[in-house]
């Protein structure tokens, strides 16, 4: 179990080659912004495309979510 404080930078990854499954408890903040961003049918693996970019960014700016670039990233 792991606690994140909001507002607290942070981020996640699957080290591993072999799918992942990740449960969150949030707070009612955080669960409008993933309601936001939810959807009915099943993402598609690997790396998000430009237009599921574009929309987690929307979605992070509608609900006062700031994305950070890793470290050495410009």
């Amino acid at each position: 179990v792991v606690h994140v404080p909001s507002g607290a930078v942070h981020h996640y990854r699957n080290a591993s080659a072999a799918p992942a499954r990740t449960l969150v408890l949030a707070d009612r903040a955080l669960e409008a912004f993933f309601r936001d961003l939810g959807r009915e049918e099943r993402p598609p693996g690997g790396a998000p495309d430009g237009q599921e970019v574009a929309a987690i960014r929307a979605a992070c700016a509608r609900h006062g979510i700031e994305l950070l670039e890793p470290p050495g990233q410009p």
